[in-house]
């Protein structure tokens, strides 16, 4: 079926492409591109706060022995970070709060998309159930909460303890399974929870977006840097595109 009005969410993958990765200068860019939401990583200083990092260190960013786990946030927030992006350009930055990233959502009028790494009070262990630490959840939630924000944010890993946690706290928060996988694995899981899926593009097939469709269930697709998929994936009826700079075409 050719969807190609259907009204999908385009979401800046890290923010954009345009400013190191997880940034508030990549944040700010992605929010000029035009994108209805931003994504985000999220791990845990040492002294418990929530900072935007993909890595567990800043080994890409010219700090070869920072890690974040390691150090409080004061110190991480300060560090110059340096990073060339695939548009050649070298950019320039600062590491960026949780809470900071979730006012430039709020002041733009765009949602936020938290993707939860394996953190020092974060983690489950999906081949291993009895390894897990949630501790940082509630405080998770109540910054979220704090800024007007938990009707509006989706949160998403790829880590099924965490996701389970967080779904018996909040029955309504928005959540996201993320998976490289076949996808269809995971269609019982997703619907018993409520739990919407974040899909590697490799993993489609045409009827994906139907199956979760047919149980209530949105499907993300990241991370989608070519416009002739974005015009596919868009056709096919997801809900969400993640995306490092393709802009938002209806």
């Amino acid at each position: 079926m050719n969807m190609s009005s259907f009204a999908v969410k385009t979401v800046g993958h890290r923010g954009s492409l345009y400013g190191v990765e997880n940034t508030e200068t990549a944040f700010i860019n992605g929010v000029n591109n035009g994108y209805d939401g931003l994504e985000c990583d999220i791990r845990t200083t040492k002294d418990g706060k929530f900072v935007i990092c993909h890595d567990e260190d800043l080994k890409r960013f010219g700090h070869d022995s920072i890690i974040i786990a390691e150090n409080d946030e004061a110190f991480l927030l300060s560090l110059p970070l340096k990073q060339k992006r695939s548009d050649g350009n070298l950019y320039e930055g600062y590491l960026c709060s949780l809470g900071r990233f979730l006012d430039i959502c709020k002041l733009n009028g765009v949602f936020p998309v938290i993707e939860i790494k394996w953190s020092r009070n974060i983690y489950s262990d999906n081949k291993n159930p009895d390894r897990y630490c949630y501790d940082g959840i509630p405080e998770l939630l109540e910054l979220i909460d704090s800024k007007g924000l938990s009707d509006k944010v989706v949160i998403l890993t790829s880590m099924k303890g965490v996701l389970d946690k967080i779904r018996a706290i909040d029955s309504n928060i928005g959540l996201q399974l993320l998976s490289w996988q076949n996808w269809e694995q995971h269609v019982d899981w997703c619907k018993d929870r409520n739990i919407d899926i974040d899909i590697c593009k490799e993993m489609k097939t045409d009827n994906m977006v139907k199956t979760f469709h047919d149980i209530g269930l949105k499907v993300n697709v990241w991370t989608v840097d070519n416009d002739s998929e974005y015009d596919m994936y868009r056709d096919l009826g997801v809900d969400m595109i993640t995306t490092n700079f393709i802009k938002p075409r209806k």
